[in-house]
Order: structure tokens, then sequence, then C-alpha cells
């Protein structure tokens, strides 16, 4: 699903570079006039050429601008993985799902798939940055709805289910093992 993400960047990117590239290509060969350019196109001959592939010495550096919005795709999508989804995570859980109730519930009712959707979402985004320093993933759990004590150390490979309902104690260590 980041891939998703990435792929629609990258070729909204490409699609505004290539557009680019063509305006200025046809504007430069002067299109409609018999000026004979002798770029390699659809028509080989004389007359106006139409552009199929830009070549590597092309002086409007095409390939190297595809690189550059490959890497400007990736570096939006790494943004906004780490960034943007754990941020909106935690304002879809509370939307959606708001503070989690204890109790028995039945499979496939509402308030289990309000739960099951807001649980992907959770899954989907990560930790993002809130992973950097324990103190990071204390307040990322604080947002979820958990009970952080003072001076609680929360590895962040630690997967921590349902925070409304857990309550860390203060000076408390919580390893990914447990």
């Amino acid at each position: 699903a980041c891939w998703t993400v990435f792929l629609v960047t990258w070729v909204h990117l490409e699609n505004l570079l290539m557009l680019e590239w063509e305006t200025k290509t046809k504007a430069k060969q002067g299109y409609g006039s018999s000026s004979g350019s002798t770029s390699s196109g659809i028509y080989g001959g004389g007359g106006s050429t139409i552009p199929v592939v830009p070549t590597p010495h092309d002086s409007n550096g095409v390939p190297h601008r595809r690189l550059i919005s490959l890497l400007a795709a990736l570096a939006l999508t790494a943004l906004t993985r780490w960034l943007v989804l754990p941020v909106v995570a935690v304002g879809f859980k509370w939307l959606v799902l708001g503070r989690l109730k204890p109790g028995v519930y039945p499979l496939w009712g509402q308030y289990y798939l309000r739960w099951w959707v807001t649980d992907q979402v959770l899954r989907f985004s990560g930790r993002g940055f809130f992973r950097l320093t324990p103190g990071l993933v204390n307040t990322h759990l604080r947002m979820l709805g958990a009970t952080v004590g003072t001076g609680a150390v929360v590895s962040p490979e630690a997967e921590v289910g349902e925070p409304d309902l857990v309550t860390i104690g203060a000076g408390a260590a919580l390893d990914p093992f447990v």
C-alpha cells in the first residue's frame, strides 16, 4: 500500500516533466515547418519528426529529469510514510473508534468492524518517526490512549495491542519480546 503512494507520486511527476519536455521539444523543432530535423522520430525521412524516445545526449536532459522525478517520488513517499501517516492514523483512530471499551462484542458487528478497520490503518501506518526514541514511543502510545508512567521505557519494536486498555507503570520497561 505504501507502494501505491510512491507510484502515484512518481507517475504524476513523470507526467509533469514529460509534458514540459514535449512542449519545449515541439517549440524548438518548429512542428509544421519543413526544416528537416534530424532527430530520431516516427518519420525517418525529411520534414518534421515526432520524437518518440529522448536520447541521452538530448540538451533538455530528459533522462536526468526522469531520475530526478524518481528520487523526488521516493523522498515524498518516505516523508509521507514517516511523518504524515502515523499522525493521520491516530486521528483516524479517534474519529472512527474513539476510546476502546472493554467488553464482549459480536463478531462482524458494527463495533468489531470499526475496531478491525482502525487496527488495519494503525498497522499500515506504523509508528513512523515515533519509533526514533523511547520518549516518542511513549508519546505515540499516549496519543493512542495508553496510560504510560513517567520514566517508563517502551522499546520501539514492542507491539502494544489495544493501547486504550494498557497501563504501563512508572519506571517500567517493555521489551519487544513480551
